[in-house]
């Protein structure tokens, strides 16, 4: 799973407080699951082609809205095995193996990550970060009138 979190300016954080908590905690979700829904075809368009399998999974995959500790976050599913046609049997593959490398079953050998998701949320985190302020502030304004 991949975990994108946000962690409130103070502006932004004392508008959410003059919400009801339910309110304001709606108005968080709705900005971090369109964030995700923007992320995830770029997050895809990266993914390295074997197959093209992984990329088109990537695409399908379920979007969460997350809270722990404080804090909320988002997380979009990487595929299943079985999503990708990977056989039951089938050692030394996993789809999150792509992102962090691994040692391959067969041969021994090693192959390298490929950040393709840490690469892409890196890249656009700032222009994530401002677009998801301006919908939570969008958000609030529309509740706030009625």
């Amino acid at each position: 799973m991949i975990h994108l979190d946000l962690i409130g300016d103070r502006k932004l954080q004392r508008q959410l407080n003059a919400l009801e908590t339910r309110q304001a905690k709606t108005a968080v979700n709705r900005a971090m699951r369109e964030s995700a829904k923007r992320l995830r075809p770029k997050i895809a368009a990266a993914t390295p082609v074997d197959t093209g399998a992984l990329r088109r999974e990537m695409l399908k995959a379920p979007i969460r809205v997350l809270h722990r500790r404080g804090q909320i976050g988002v997380g979009i599913h990487m595929p299943t095995r079985e999503a990708l046609g990977i056989p039951p049997g089938e050692k030394g593959y996993y789809p999150n193996s792509v992102e962090y490398g691994f040692v391959h079953a067969k041969s021994g050998k090693h192959v390298p990550a490929r950040s393709y998701v840490r690469r892409t949320v890196d890249t656009e985190a700032a222009s994530e970060h401002g677009q998801i302020g301006r919908d939570i502030g969008r958000e609030i304004e529309r509740r706030a009138r009625g």
